[in-house]
């Protein structure tokens, strides 16, 4: 059986690179005789349908599956309308369609809905499909026939991740052109996450699916960042962007990843950019990332009001574990990208001050701010009701960019409000990133700068977007320069003391 799995990406971010369909059809192929293709529409809004239409036709699939996240339904119902003349089933799936399982079912029409992870989900169902049987009643699946919905038994999650096999980025069509673009690709060595912030679906993912969060081996994390950068290394692999929400939690964890990091030789090879929480960082785990070659650390800020970001968002970290994370990464020549939310539930003027407040004394490499969107059933909402507020339900209506466009009421601020001070924030802190990166290329930078417009522009990305994506990846370059300065430092210091240090052994030689 042939399954085409589509990212219904038709607007916001051209850096599309999603790891759930990524995992899923990498299963299929590796472990299951049927085949998996990808279907993903970052550099290619333009001319959308005749590319989807193309793909049916190379692969004539037996079933499509749609991934939903929530911001992105309308998009995915527009893809839904244009596959359903194509006769085969379709699925739904998603962090979309696990929270709003029936709901989703409605709202897409799509045959079926998959609930949590899809990996031996699709492939029984793929096989009951070659079978000539009707698929219904699988575990993890929402189905509807004859007007009525049929659920099946709950699906208990993978705990065994590290028998999965590698990512396979060759499925995507336009992997080339995020090497060229971007120069990353995506990991994850953890799945879920165990902490209870309000406006994120993790806690509500974890009553769904117990057991939620699980970590793999970090030698076996490692190993498949290397295997991945012996393969598109020479295509323009420069960044391993990892996503796992709590990379530092787990110190033990931590310092056996960077081992083998440095162990393959990697750290001379290879940087890459981690999500910290701001409790989860100390003198010790910022060098042993350092020393392995990271050189991006993001950090969630929220809010700079305390009520607003420790009882709204309950994100119970403290404005002085902030400073001390940013002091810690400073120290260590850890570039920080700073992520803030505005216009959340109960926001006033004052804590939106606050925020802007904390990201200028802060002071981080990036500050990105977003306007914050109301995740369904996620604890967030309920507090924007209990305080007076609401939202306007516009998922139907259009994609809605997660950074930009607010759809939140609250008695002190209307959307437009929010969205003006969000433009505030942005004409205080770009230009100073403007100047940095200004100063840092010369006239280099103009000339990048037009090239970046003019590919964005030829694959249907907008200016402001290829400006923002630009923006990011000159950072992201400065980032990589001083990793290797702070590299060739290190090599000098070492042989000035007489220390052997260990030269790049190439992943190839390490993990092959």
């Amino acid at each position: 059986m042939r399954v085409l799995l589509i990212n219904p990406t038709l607007a916001g971010e051209s850096f599309s690179q999603h790891l759930g369909i990524t995992s899923l059809a990498s299963y299929i192929n590796a472990r299951t005789p049927h085949r998996a293709e990808i279907v993903d529409f970052g550099f290619r809004r333009r001319g959308w349908r005749e590319y989807l239409d193309s793909r049916v036709r190379r692969l004539d699939p037996d079933a499509f599956g749609v991934t939903v996240a929530s911001p992105n339904l309308f998009a995915a119902k527009t893809i839904v309308d244009a596959l359903r003349p194509h006769g085969r089933p379709i699925l739904g799936g998603g962090t979309h369609c696990t929270v709003m399982a029936e709901q989703a079912l409605d709202d897409l029409g799509c045959d079926a809905i998959c609930i949590g992870e899809g990996e031996f989900t699709l492939s029984e169902y793929l096989d009951r499909l070659a079978a000539g049987a009707v698929p219904d009643g699988i575990a993890g699946l929402l189905s509807r026939r004859n007007g009525h919905v049929i659920r099946g038994e709950p699906r208990p999650v993978n705990q065994r991740i590290d028998d999965l096999p590698d990512d396979d980025w060759a499925l995507w069509d336009d992997v080339q052109l995020h090497l060229d673009v971007f120069g990353m690709l995506s990991f994850y060595g953890t799945r879920g996450c165990p902490h209870e912030c309000s406006y994120c679906t993790s806690a509500t993912l974890r009553e769904i699916l117990p057991g939620n969060f699980r970590l793999c081996s970090p030698e076996l994390y490692a190993a498949r960042i290397g295997r991945q950068f012996e393969r598109f290394g020479p295509r323009g692999f420069r960044v391993a962007w990892l996503w796992d929400q709590v990379f530092t939690r787990d110190a033990a964890w931590l310092a056996r990843f960077c081992a083998e990091y440095r162990r393959l030789g990697l750290h001379h090879l290879l940087p890459y950019s981690v999500y910290v929480r701001g409790d989860e960082l100390d003198e010790e785990r910022a060098r042993l990332l350092a020393e392995s070659g990271c050189i991006i650390i993001r950090v969630g800020f929220e809010s700079g009001d305390d009520w607003m970001r420790c009882e709204v968002y309950q994100k119970r970290i403290s404005r002085d574990s902030y400073r001390e994370t940013v002091r810690l990464c400073r120290k260590y020549g850890l570039s920080v990208t700073g992520y803030y939310i505005l216009g959340g539930p109960g926001e006033t003027w004052r804590s939106m001050w606050n925020t802007y407040r904390l990201a200028r004394e802060l002071a981080v490499d990036t500050p990105t701010f977003y306007v914050y969107k109301p995740l369904p059933r996620t604890a967030a909402v309920k507090k924007l009701q209990d305080l007076g507020g609401y939202f306007t339900d516009v998922w139907h209506r259009k994609v809605l960019d997660i950074r930009f466009g607010g759809m939140v009421h609250t008695p002190h601020l209307s959307p437009r409000q929010v969205e003006m001070f969000q433009m505030v924030c942005a004409l205080r802190f770009l230009p100073i990133v403007l100047l940095r990166q200004l100063v840092s290329l010369g006239p280099r930078y103009f000339s990048l700068f037009w090239g970046f417009i003019r590919r964005g522009r030829r694959h249907g990305v907008g200016i402001a977007d290829s400006y923002r994506h630009f923006t990011y990846t000159i950072s992201i370059q400065g980032a990589t320069r001083a990793w290797r300065r702070r590299m060739a430092a290190a090599e000098r210091a070492g042989a000035a003391a007489g220390v052997s240090v260990p030269e790049g052994t190439g992943a190839g030689k390490a993990v092959g």
